[in-house]
């Protein structure tokens, strides 16, 4: 099945990011660098499941960089037992 529309676009808007990560983006999906990269350049289409799971991974991946960025940043043990 072709992407839909909606995903080509949204899948446009990350393509500077899906070629920055593509070893790890491709590993997710099961393809290989390569043929993620050469999607993004117009070599070969990729499935609708594909673009979904192109799209998840980097839902995924920005939450989880979100919740990294917000957590803090917790002290050795040895500075904790020393500072006070």
């Amino acid at each position: 099945m072709e992407p839909a529309e909606e995903q080509l676009t949204a899948l446009g808007n990350y393509r500077d990011i899906i070629i920055q990560h593509a070893s790890k983006i491709a590993d997710a999906i099961g393809v290989s660098p390569e043929t993620l990269t050469g999607w993004t350049e117009g070599n070969g289409e990729f499935t609708s499941e594909q673009a979904d799971k192109i799209l998840e991974f980097l839902r995924e991946e920005t939450k989880r960089r979100a919740n990294a960025a917000s957590s803090p940043k917790k002290a050795p043990p040895e500075v904790l037992a020393t500072d006070f």
